[in-house]
């Protein structure tokens, strides 16, 4: 133990430690106590063959971070593939010490022989019969309570997906507990590094962390006066450096990159903000139950790491009823993918169709190729790509015209296909690419103007933009 106890002494951006541990799904559910309403009882299934898939993790002693991956075997090749995914994640640390259990795979020789190769990995075994001392134990217990225990799926495909989805949304609770994250006291944003193009404009946002704060948090009672809910910057934080549309951006503590978190109960709005109350009034938080928490270039970008501590705090009245923390420092590195520069701001030219050649509803214009290209460095950290709607959206693929041009024109639309099957461009979802090592990717687009009601002509322009993602 005193090994054990060294090591997460010792634990820090450069010498990461974790712990480590293997779980099994089942698709014949876990039987045990619940309770539902009285007429409402879960009808549990049991297929009848039942069918296994396999889960090692790895739980960030120091900022909670989980991170896993999965197969159809609990063998010594699960247990390197998680070795390999950590070795990709924390490419800057200059050593990755694992706490795990005494299992087989741990200790076979392919698992040594892959350790002896990569030398700045270390493994610790915790002592036999000893299951608190794991502390993602608690996340498998918690994998269990919420999913997989008394789950309805009739196929292994639907379980896994609910796993996966719990994986990705799974947080570290005050006192070391897990599950799926709800706002409740202190929201503790946990991000060890923050990949970025720093090579983009002033304005733009470099990184989004979210924070669930899903379903009602304030309510005034019936015999109250009115109340008013607020939101403010708090510690470090407090010191002005931008705005945009939403609000007030802040110092984060790396020269070139601010921090705007949005409001808790108006998610169109930045910290600070205020409004009232009227007495029996239930508040919801955000009303996509995601608080984001934006990095933003504010001028050029300098090194050094972010601000920690209480960032914001959301009160009614007097009574604080939520916090969000930085809970490590930040540092930058540069993501896997960025846009190549000709990529970055396209104009695309669609041509000047009459309006008379908008012969029925649905009617469109001639394609217009484009695509938009990413550099990649050569590893395999995936980037998520989403394309949001800049002037409205009544629709996957289908751009509003920008209308605060005076001779606008109406009844058209500019939709976005995917050039390969010529599928409608899904707005606000993230579509995962660079998990092949590629040095390039393009995502290739087809853009036409499309009738959508009674045409007048006018100007017919309309903007989207494309976020690059990397967690």
């Amino acid at each position: 133990m005193a090994v054990i106890h060294k090591a997460l002494d010792e634990c820090s951006a450069e010498h990461p430690v974790f712990y480590e541990d293997e779980v099994d799904i089942h698709l014949n559910p876990k039987i045990g106590a619940d309770w539902q309403l009285r007429g409402q009882q879960k009808r549990v299934v049991t297929p009848g063959q039942n069918e296994k898939y396999y889960l090692a993790g790895a739980l960030h002693s120091g900022t909670g971070k989980v991170s896993y991956v999965g197969g159809n075997s609990k063998s010594s090749a699960l247990f390197i593939a998680l070795l390999k995914h950590l070795k990709a994640t924390y490419r800057r640390a200059k050593t990755i010490t694992l706490i795990v259990d005494n299992y087989i795979i741990h200790k076979s020789r392919e698992t040594q022989r892959w350790l002896k190769a990569n030398p700045k990995f270390r493994v610790i075994y915790q002592p036999v019969y000893s299951p608190w001392v794991n502390h993602v134990e608690r996340l498998w217990q918690a994998l269990h309570d919420t999913i997989t225990r008394n789950h309805q799926c009739r196929s292994m495909w639907q379980l896994l997906k609910k796993v996966r989805h719990f994986m990705e949304t799974a947080s570290p609770f005050p006192g070391g507990k897990h599950g799926q994250a709800k706002c409740s006291g202190i929201r503790r944003s946990y991000l060890a590094s923050m990949p970025i193009d720093p090579d983009v404009d002033v304005g733009t946002v470099l990184y989004t962390a979210r924070v669930d704060t899903s379903g009602p948090k304030l309510t005034c009672p019936l015999n109250t006066a009115r109340g008013k809910y607020s939101s403010q910057m708090l510690g470090s934080f407090q010191t002005l450096v931008g705005t945009n549309a939403y609000g007030n951006i802040y110092a984060s503590g790396i020269d070139g990159i601010g921090i705007q978190i949005r409001d808790l109960e108006q998610s169109a709005k930045a910290v600070p903000y205020e409004t009232s109350m009227d007495s029996g009034a239930l508040y919801y938080w955000s009303t996509d139950k995601k608080t984001q928490i934006q990095f933003i270039k504010t001028g050029k970008i300098g090194t050094g790491t972010s601000y920690t501590g209480l960032a914001a705090q959301f009160k009614l009245d007097s009574w604080v009823v939520a916090k969000i923390s930085i809970k490590t420092k930040v540092a930058w590195i540069t993501k896997s993918c960025v846009a190549e520069p000709n990529s970055r701001i396209q104009n695309i030219q669609l041509g000047k169709p009459l309006a008379s050649s908008f012969t029925s509803i649905g009617s469109t214009s001639p394609d217009v190729n484009f695509s938009v290209k990413l550099k990649c460095q050569e590893d395999n950290i995936p980037v998520y790509v989403s394309f949001e709607p800049s002037t409205g959206s009544t629709g996957n693929g289908m751009l509003n015209l920008d209308t605060s041009n005076a001779d606008a024109a109406s009844g058209i639309a500019i939709e976005i296909l995917n050039a390969a099957d010529r599928s409608k461009l899904v707005f606000s979802s993230e579509k995962k690419y660079h998990t092949a090592s590629e040095s390039s990717i393009e995502i290739p687009l087809i853009a036409h103007y499309k009738r959508t009601g009674t045409v007048k002509a006018g100007t017919a322009n309309a903007a989207m933009t494309f976020v690059i993602n990397q967690y």
